[in-house]
């Protein structure tokens, strides 16, 4: 029997490791949509393996997905509304070669008041990045900062996501399509896109979150891939402009994502058969009783922006500052001796400025990074501190003090970010500046859409 959380993705022969992991996560399913080229033999322990025969007997078959391509990565539409008519509440939207590690999808939150799409990027970027930086022997190794916190858009902001590592809510559902008349390389790029405009009109957005997946990437011909996705780099800001301008005039959210659908084949960024699989997907959501949400006013009050009224304190978003180090992925210096030549130069930098005090006693006797770094190693406090997030609050313009907090505290810590009120017609050079410092941690980051 289905649970509330299945777990989607493409089959795919040969990646049974990463399938095995994904079929042993508790209070989920796992569901493989089958492709022509998948043997007919196939099959795994605790896993719901929908064969393309298995397709054709399903109930939606013959008024939606009969005009689906074979041997085409679209065949996941399958898949997700297979999951949805049995009752999902989550799915998690992934692939053969890519494997959560560590808590495993545990690491997203899944409160009663979450809603709309939650992306965390995997270990590997496009293909331009990979064309670009990629080792001759080794490949490409990149890492991410396990101290970024979640990013949540504002309704009317864009970023593109795949499909390889994503949570979608049930209150985006309706946003799940992905379109057939483009490449392979570009589907799931078109419907990130697409499915932040449609989610935009109910007041829902999406946010991006700190990584918890490798990807064991499956043989690829780099070129072939980037050539593949050039609609991706011709046509993004086209259809980016056409979606912030387009505005629906229908009454529901279904009939606005019909009318998209058709709108985009007019502005030629998709073809007529997604237009009409598109209309399709929102009747068979609703032959299966599913809650569109409701469109909301087209002045909705964005509740993740800043706050304008700099007066009250009675606001929890304020403009803020937060920097991340970038470590190049050929860059073998232990993290310690890294932080402890930033805990140097910037030492140095406040030698500097006392030296034009007239006081140079500063520099006399320093150590070198890796001294420095063995030092604290053995140090518990600032082992502590690394593990933590400083957080700097000011309630008066800023001045000069924020450059001498930097360079005191960010070395020792994760992150430091520096938030506060800006009002500029206050700020006076030399003006006195005080500041509310917190430190939370080891860090924990919530990745709920509230």
């Amino acid at each position: 029997m289905i649970d509330a959380r299945p777990t989607m993705l493409k089959a795919a022969f040969g990646a049974v490791s990463v399938l095995t992991r994904l079929a042993s996560f508790a209070d989920w399913n796992l569901v493989v949509v089958a492709d022509t080229k998948t043997p007919l033999d196939w099959q795994l322990d605790g896993v719901h393996f929908l064969s393309v025969a298995f397709q054709k007997q399903l109930p939606f078959f013959d008024t939606t997905t009969f005009t689906l391509p074979y041997q085409s990565y679209t065949r996941k539409n399958v898949g997700y509304l297979y999951a949805i008519s049995q009752g999902a509440e989550w799915i998690y939207d992934t692939d053969d070669d890519n494997k959560p590690y560590g808590l495993g999808l545990d690491q997203f939150d899944y409160n009663d008041d979450v809603s709309g799409i939650r992306y965390r990027p995997t270990y590997f970027s496009d293909n331009e990045i990979r064309l670009m930086h990629a080792d001759s022997k080794s490949g490409l190794n990149v890492t991410f900062n396990q101290f970024t916190p979640p990013i949540t858009l504002s309704v009317g902001t864009y970023a593109p996501w795949n499909s390889q590592n994503t949570l979608f809510h049930k209150s985006a559902f309706h946003t799940l399509f992905l379109p057939t008349t483009v490449s392979f390389r570009t589907t799931d790029i078109w419907r990130s896109y697409i499915a932040q405009k449609i989610l935009h009109l109910s007041g829902l957005t999406v946010s991006f979150v700190p990584t918890n997946a490798v990807q064991f990437r499956n043989a690829h011909d780099y070129l072939k891939d980037l050539n593949s996705e050039q609609q991706v780099y011709d046509d993004s800001g086209k259809l980016v402009q056409f979606l912030h301008n387009w505005t629906c005039s229908v009454a529901s959210v279904k009939d606005c994502v019909k009318l998209l659908a058709t709108d985009l084949v007019r502005n030629s960024l998709w073809g007529q058969r997604d237009a009409n699989l598109t209309i399709a997907f929102m009747e068979t959501l609703e032959t299966m009783r599913f809650q569109f949400p409701p469109l909301v006013e087209k002045q909705v009050a964005d509740p993740y922006g800043p706050t304008n009224d700099e007066t009250t304190r009675l606001v929890n978003c304020r403009r803020m500052n937060l920097e991340f180090e970038l470590v190049g992925e050929k860059d073998q210096t232990p993290q310690s001796v890294r932080k402890a030549e930033q805990k140097l130069n910037y030492f140095g930098d406040i030698a500097d400025w006392c030296n034009e005090t007239g006081y140079s006693e500063l520099l006399k006797s320093f150590p070198t990074p890796k001294q420095l770094a063995e030092q604290h190693d053995n140090n518990y406090v600032l082992q502590n501190n690394a593990k933590s997030v400083l957080v700097v609050v000011n309630n008066y313009p800023w001045t000069y003090a924020m450059g001498l907090i930097q360079r005191l505290y960010e070395p020792y810590f994760a992150s430091v970010i520096f938030c506060g009120t800006w009002h500029e017609y206050k700020f006076e050079k030399g003006t006195a500046c005080f500041f509310n410092v917190y430190i939370v941690g080891p860090p924990k980051w919530s990745n709920a859409l509230r």
